[in-house]
């Protein structure tokens, strides 16, 4: 059996505190006393979603531009032959920038904590998928009283 009350995929809570995990091995655990500020909000879902998104849009932006020049290869009368490598070339950029404007718009609910400092933004989606955010709110809610803020419900 688990010593945690809730797992979910990058933390753990239990009655000691908040479990950061990676490959599901703690590595930092914040006790609940060490924990000033808590917020349970809809937000993006990861760091930099920013940059992320910048580069979505640059991607996109050279597949239109590579794509202009490939239509402008079929329709131009000197050009004997495309290669394939030359229609392949925007698709691929297209794809990728495409999934990047889309996780950084994606948003979903956070649990944002602050201690001594320091913030962490720790996904709750797992929760929602496995049913027990109202619960999950419930205990984080025992365990930290008024320092937990819900600004918006996780589903």
């Amino acid at each position: 059996m688990s010593q945690y009350q809730y797992q979910f995929g990058d933390f753990a809570l239990s009655d000691s505190g908040v479990h950061l995990l990676r490959s599901r091995f703690n590595y930092k655990t914040l006790r609940y006393d060490e924990i000033t500020d808590a917020t349970i909000k809809r937000t993006t879902e990861i760091k930099n979603a920013a940059v992320i998104l910048v580069f979505g849009i640059a991607l996109v932006g050279f597949a239109f531009f590579q794509g202009r020049m490939v239509i402008g290869l079929f329709n131009d009368p000197e050009v004997g032959h495309i290669y394939i490598e030359s229609i392949v070339l925007p698709i691929i950029p297209a794809f990728l920038g495409i999934y990047c404007i889309y996780i950084g718009l994606r948003k979903g609910p956070v649990l944002i904590l602050e201690e001594g400092g320091r913030k962490y933004k720790l996904r709750l989606r797992s929760a929602v998928k496995k049913g027990v955010a109202d619960e999950f709110e419930r205990y984080l809610n025992l365990r930290l009283g008024r320092r937990l803020v819900v600004a918006e419900s996780m589903t």
